[in-house]
């Protein structure tokens, strides 16, 4: 779905299944469906692969979201939600040439045995949330629960942690938005609580919590 003027109605551009796209301008972008990478230039209205991740595990499913900090390098995180104990195996890739090829950074070791590298980095225990900023650069808050802080940090476009910091929420942060490239606001689904950055991750403060 498509729209032209803030929302105000919606149309139909394309009929090929994806699951999570990022745009970099108003045709061009990229989508994701299972393991296949797709690309448009016309808006969404056609979709071409472009690469396949190449992830041996067949899965059964595989559901990846996509964050566009830029037109050449965009971040992937896949994750594959019926794993033993309620575990949500992921993997997160990298790609810096517009999603020809794709680089592993992060994954979870997964409880039904793994066929990525052992040595490959983890952010957390379960899925971050993470989202882009301008110039290549991708934030993610960390997902180790029960613990009494997450992790904030931010990756330059070639893998390069810039920023790193703890966030004081000892659930799962539900979702994030990115203000400027200072601000963050985090939802932690522990504690229904909103916290906030306003020095790029550095220190947190509570800005908002339910009442019991």
């Amino acid at each position: 779905m498509r729209s032209d003027n803030g929302g105000a109605t919606w149309s139909v551009v394309g009929t090929h299944t994806m699951w999570s796209v990022c745009f970099d301008t108003p045709t061009d972008g990229i989508g994701a469906e299972s393991k296949q990478i797709f690309r448009t230039g016309d808006g969404g209205r056609t979709w071409s692969v472009i690469a396949t991740l190449p992830i041996n595990d067949d899965g059964p499913f595989w559901y990846p979201t996509v964050a566009c900090p830029s037109g050449t390098n965009v971040r992937l995180q896949i994750v594959e939600p019926n794993a033993a104990l309620g575990h949500a195996p992921y993997l997160v890739y990298r790609t810096n040439d517009a999603g020809r090829t794709w680089s592993l950074e992060y994954r979870e070791g997964y409880t039904r045995g793994t066929t990525t590298p052992p040595n490959t980095p983890q952010l957390g225990t379960y899925p971050s949330i993470f989202g882009a900023f301008a110039g290549g650069r991708t934030w993610f808050i960390t997902c180790t629960p029960p613990v009494d802080t997450q992790e904030f940090r931010l990756l330059g476009p070639t893998g390069e942690t810039l920023a790193r910091g703890p966030v004081p929420i000892g659930g799962c942060a539900r979702s994030g938005q990115v203000i400027d490239q200072t601000h963050v606001v985090a939802v932690s689904g522990g504690s229904a609580s909103l916290v906030l950055t306003d020095n790029g991750g550095g220190t947190w403060r509570a800005i908002y919590k339910a009442r019991p």
